[in-house]
């Protein structure tokens, strides 16, 4: 008999968000691996698929629903996030269920939100089951978790993660190393598994246009700090300087816009919507319709800035950005992983840092533009460390055997080519 492995994802295909994508692929190729696993998710209006199971549903344990409800409160009243915690008895409910049928190798959680970690945690502590704390964003050193509360909320409730989980998985290498810095205790818990892409789900460019105009597209989510003002700025004094030509620029800007992010551009884009060159959709639009977007146009937009001007994550739309060969321009911190994964991939790409000058800012814009359409392809360690089934074999090695539910031992130095586990700069 297959061991059970339940994944918490409060986000899961066919949610078209990008969170939904990484535990997906675990789930998919996990499977493939012999285990059998369970997504334990939100949204139980979407249509129900095998082995996926959405909560809150109509529970027969009142005990559920009243713990629920106080968790409802406890947030609202309380805490300073919408943590999604009251999805949290509910979904320890389920796993609870599946506990019951059969050899659970191992429970893993996925952050963001807190509740996914909220409910391991519960399940750790009460059942005594193997968990493996999967962080996708960082918690403490969230640049978008920034709100005063009367108690360190996000470090106790980090340091209690840290402390219960039997395994803790970042997704970058610097992320990795804040936390072996900050819990030398846990050290030997930590390991590394890089976001990536699905090789089953491929993304090539479109044929390259001749329209004398040329397109800058930014597909995704902008929120907080995430916003292209600085880049929209640049443009419009390159334009004004005739330096770039307004009547060959287009940017189209794809995806939902919170408040925070559309205060922060707001009236940029709308002068330069009013004349034409930006298009903003504040909406989600599908994947397919996202990806078309990205492979169609000739150039490509990443935001990888907040208001503390660090940066230890990669945001998950590079790896679909790579593999559309269009070049890439990033506004990101010094020495961000982001910026040493572009130039190790080999891609076509220019890096504006936050804090660079206006005039500084405008030069790398206006070279980058300047050289009109041009393709850009990654290089085979890119395809090779970001594939999203070595990936997710890295984390069977951590599970341990299909069969047996023995605990995997990880090698910490993977072969040639199996880079899942180590940054790029350890990386043969």
């Amino acid at each position: 008999m297959a061991s059970i492995v339940p994944i918490l994802a409060h986000a899961f295909p066919p949610e078209n968000i990008t969170g939904a994508q990484r535990p997906f692929r675990f789930f998919k190729y996990l499977r493939r691996a012999g285990f059998e696993t369970h997504a334990v998710c939100a949204r139980p209006d979407l249509e129900p698929a095998e082995f996926v199971h959405r909560v809150p549903a109509a529970s027969r344990r009142r005990v559920v629903a009243i713990q629920s409800e106080l968790l409802r409160l406890a947030q609202r009243f309380a805490l300073p996030y919408n943590d999604e915690l009251p999805w949290v008895p509910h979904a320890v409910a389920k796993v609870e269920e599946l506990l019951e049928t059969g050899r659970v190798a191992a429970v893993i959680s996925t952050f963001p939100p807190v509740a996914t970690h909220a409910a391991g945690l519960w399940l750790a502590r009460k059942h005594g089951v193997r968990w493996i704390a999967d962080y996708r964003d960082p918690h403490v050193d969230n640049p978008f978790r920034t709100r005063k509360w009367l108690f360190n909320y996000d470090w106790r409730m980090e340091r209690a993660i840290f402390k219960s989980a039997s395994v803790v998985v970042a997704n970058t290498d610097a992320a990795a190393g804040i936390w072996k810095n900050r819990y030398p205790e846990f050290a030997a818990k930590l390991h590394v598994i890089w976001n990536g892409f699905d090789p089953e789900s491929p993304l090539e460019p479109a044929p390259r246009g001749t329209s004398p105009v040329l397109t800058i597209a930014h597909v995704g989510t902008l929120y907080g700090g995430r916003h292209p003002g600085l880049f929209l700025e640049s443009l419009e004094r390159l334009f004004a300087a005739g330096g770039l030509d307004p009547a060959a620029t287009r940017v189209e800007l794809t995806g939902p816009v919170d408040d925070a992010a559309a205060a922060g551009c707001r009236d940029v884009v709308a002068r330069l919507s009013t004349r034409g060159i930006v298009a903003m959709t504040d909406r989600a639009v599908p994947q397919a319709l996202a990806n078309a977007g990205m492979a169609a146009a000739d150039m490509l937009l990443m935001l990888d800035i907040n208001d503390r001007e660090t940066s230890v994550q990669v945001p998950a739309k590079l790896f679909d950005y790579a593999r559309t060969g269009r070049p890439i321009l990033a506004f990101t911190s010094a020495g961000s992983p982001l910026a040493h994964i572009l130039r190790k991939a080999g891609i076509d790409c220019a890096l504006i840092h936050r804090e660079a000058a206006p005039a500084d800012v405008d030069r790398i814009v206006g070279e980058f533009i300047g050289r009109g359409r041009r393709p850009s392809q990654a290089n085979e360690w890119f395809w090779n460390t970001f594939d999203g089934q070595r990936q997710a074999m890295a984390l069977a090695r951590i599970i341990g055997d299909p069969g047996t539910g023995r605990n995997g031992v990880l090698e910490q130095c993977p072969e040639k080519g199996d880079a899942v586990l180590a940054g790029p700069d350890t990386i043969g």
